[in-house]
């Protein structure tokens, strides 16, 4: 009776290891798995982002977490790299009297840069990206 209930015990213990021991490996081993918002956005044609005044731009500092209108207030480090693709650091004050800071990634001989003082829309699309658009 003893060794039958140390048996059943430990198969029921086995049993707990294995499940945890999976769920370990999900979480650890499917983590770098890039999200399909980051895939598709990975494989964008930068030449083309800005088109039809929508920018894609990667998220630098500060937090949003709904669309909302904003302010550029500087467009700064546009330097051009060999495939003519720019980098801009813009600041945007937001509606909500707060600032972010993106990245705008980007060919300026294509579509043109933000200007301080101008008026776009914010929008997040997820942790890491923000969509802007120009208004005016």
């Amino acid at each position: 009776m003893k060794k039958t209930v140390l048996f059943i015990g430990g198969m029921v213990a086995l049993g707990l290891l294995l499940i945890f021991a999976w769920k370990y490996v999900q979480t650890n081993f499917n983590s770098h798995k890039k999200t399909s918002v980051e895939a598709k956005i990975e494989a964008l044609n930068w030449q083309k982002n800005g088109k039809n005044g929508e920018y894609i731009t990667k998220k630098d500092e500060g937090m949003i977490t709904t669309k909302m209108e904003g302010i550029v207030q500087t467009d700064t480090d546009c330097s051009p790299d060999s495939k003519g693709i720019s980098r801009c650091h813009n600041k945007i004050k937001i509606s909500n009297k707060k600032e972010i800071s993106v990245i705008n990634i980007h060919n300026m001989k294509n579509y043109s840069c933000f200007k301080p003082g101008q008026k776009v829309t914010v929008e997040p699309i997820n942790q890491k990206w923000i969509k802007v658009i120009k208004v005016n």
